[in-house]
């Protein structure tokens, strides 16, 4: 009897729904349902993007991982050198143009 009405509580609280495809009920869970769609997911969580900020303490990290920050940073510094570049030509292609 205590069974059954734990039962009753827990999946009025759980809202469960019969999903298509499969022969069990689930609560719905935002975590499995990207699981389910995308089998990688945890893998692409796992690796987050390193940020570095200016004056950051860099005593806890090691060599190959302050190599891999400064290959990021110069390439970071490309991308921006190539859009200031392409904004300075757009700019001057504008002035050029209301000039004549």
């Amino acid at each position: 009897m205590v069974r059954n009405a734990f039962w009753r509580k827990w999946s009025r609280s759980r809202h469960f729904a019969l999903q298509p495809g499969l022969s069990i009920l689930r609560a719905p869970s935002s975590q499995m349902e990207r699981t389910m769609a995308d089998p990688f997911a945890d893998d692409l969580a796992q690796r987050k993007p390193m940020q570095h900020a200016v004056g950051q303490d860099l005593s806890a990290l090691s060599v190959d991982e302050i190599d891999e920050r400064v290959s990021q940073l110069q390439a970071e510094i490309a991308r921006l050198q190539d859009a200031r570049k392409a904004k300075m030509a757009s700019r001057d292609a504008a002035s050029a143009f209301f000039k004549s």
